[in-house]
């Protein structure tokens, strides 16, 4: 569900210039030199807000505006949550960036990957630090490069099982019980300088696998066997995402341009495999809501939202003109969508408005997920913490782990 390493790091490279184009034409310093309290001078000093659109280049005072409408109504929003960790030890949290982290089914536990190499498992209502799993240490045999991040997790099945994604490596299987590792996938292992594919499953652990190629694999861990292929998608699928209540399956496809084939997202039925639909246009991510009736799909900053019974365009936001959205996650009436870009946004599909922001928060928002009795938002960052919010007030409601403030 969430979206990798390549897209985060071109995103922020596309915030920092934009960083460094305000400091440059305002303060003349380096990019280190913005902070917070520039943007709150910004958002409350008409006088220097205007003497700073002065001085950056007509053509970026769009963008700037878009800047002010993201950060001004968060910079006196609380820092600290209504309850922190319940256990703040180094020991028990991740000491890197959070790539995801979602909930149980019965939305008991948490499960969290980390740029640290670590799988972490947290009592959702406490916070309580459960057990660390980690991955093979270090890049995987043969590759180039130093990057082996873990960077994705899911609960499969019953949530006895754990599925987790590292840099170079097959999808990995544990057992969430002991945090022992029981298998690995070799039906679709990327090489050893790939991102890792993309993962979703089902109650009957049944796990789809997107990456580099033309297939999505649906294996059934039980028999450890291919269930079905999904074919179509050129040179990759992009992301996978699954309603059971709908009975779906919905992936994205990089197409190929030596073939004519064109980026789209595809849709299935989730027992057969049998395609049932398409939808033009790229695709970086995708949520199905709660019922099942509606299917967002992230394209750099835009989320299209489609009613699948009709298969029509229900709306489609704009949240950045520019930087990319990461994940979003519907709210459990459907009617809600929650972006995570630079910080997580709740919006009215409806209306295409920004109903609340949550947080100052100051590091690029990864992935978010809603708790299963649609309460809260489940969120991580370019920070070690894990982050809860209530998502009818917008209060920051808990922390798991602490945040060591990693480097960008």
């Amino acid at each position: 569900m969430s979206p990798y390493g390549a897209l985060q790091v071109v995103t922020a490279m596309r915030k920092l210039t934009f960083a460094a184009l305000l400091v440059g034409s305002f303060l003349a310093g380096p990019v280190s030199a913005q902070s917070e309290a520039d943007w709150r001078m910004f958002c409350t000093d008409e006088s220097a807000l205007a003497a700073f659109r002065e001085r950056v280049v007509e053509s970026d005072r769009p963008l700037l505006d878009w800047e002010l409408k993201l950060r001004c109504p968060r910079i006196d929003l609380p820092t600290s949550a209504l309850h922190e960790t319940a256990d703040p030890s180094l020991e028990t949290s991740h000491t890197d960036w959070v790539y995801e982290a979602s909930y149980s089914a019965d939305g008991r536990t948490i499960l969290s990957a980390g740029k640290d190499g670590s799988l972490i498992l947290w009592d959702a209502e406490t916070g309580a630090f459960i057990r660390r799993i980690a991955l093979p240490q270090g890049p995987a045999p043969g590759a180039q490069s130093s990057y082996a991040y873990v960077r994705s997790a899911i609960f499969v099945g019953d949530g006895s099982t754990i599925a987790g994604t590292k840099d170079g490596y097959p999808v990995l299987l544990f057992d969430a019980s002991t945090g022992e590792g029981t298998a690995a996938i070799p039906f679709l292992a990327p090489s050893p300088d790939d991102f890792p594919p993309r993962v979703a499953a089902t109650a009957d652990d049944v796990l789809l696998i997107a990456g580099p190629g033309d297939s999505v694999l649906a294996v059934d861990l039980d028999a450890m066997a291919i269930k079905y292929r999904l074919p179509g998608h050129g040179t990759a699928a992009t992301a996978v995402a699954v309603s059971e209540s709908a009975g779906l399956v919905a992936t994205t496809a990089s197409g190929d341009e030596a073939v004519g084939l064109p980026p789209r997202t595809l849709l299935w039925q989730l027992d057969t495999g049998d395609k049932i639909a398409e939808f033009p246009g790229e695709g970086d991510g995708l949520a199905f809501s709660a019922d099942g009736a509606r299917l967002a799909i992230i394209s750099g900053g835009t989320v299209r939202i489609y009613s699948l019974a009709a298969a029509t365009l229900d709306a489609t936001i704009v949240v950045h003109p520019l930087f990319s959205v990461f994940d979003i996650a519907f709210t459990a009436d459907g009617q809600g969508l929650i972006t995570c870009q630079s910080h997580p946004i709740l919006w009215d599909i409806a209306t295409g408005e920004i109903v609340r922001h949550f947080g100052p928060f100051s590091d690029l928002c990864h992935t978010v997920d809603v708790s299963p009795d649609g309460r809260f938002a489940l969120t991580t960052s370019m920070a070690s913490d894990l982050k809860i919010w209530e998502i009818a007030t917008g209060t920051f409601y808990r922390r798991l782990g602490v945040d060591v403030h990693p480097p960008r």
